[in-house]
């Protein structure tokens, strides 16, 4: 979750076949929205990868971030 898009620089995340979600806290300051977007636009082809941004949570998730985690993945699991 959070991946500073630095880390990502180079990884083959077009292979991800059954896709990567992306989960990032609209105050992260090690991996910006904007940036984690241009990114994900950038790849080559149908990707199957989404971002979803908290609002409110920093990269640590520690403003908040937990209780929106949970209500997430619950909600996606439902």
């Amino acid at each position: 979750m959070a991946p500073p898009p630095a880390l990502l620089t180079g990884m083959d995340l077009e292979c991800l076949a059954a896709g990567v979600h992306i989960l990032v806290g609209a105050e992260d300051e090690y991996a910006p929205v904007a940036d984690l977007e241009a990114l994900l636009e950038s790849l080559p082809g149908p990707v199957n990868a989404r971002l979803s941004v908290l609002d409110g949570v920093d990269h640590f998730f520690a403003t908040g971030g937990l209780d929106s985690i949970a209500a997430f993945v619950g909600k996606a699991l439902g």
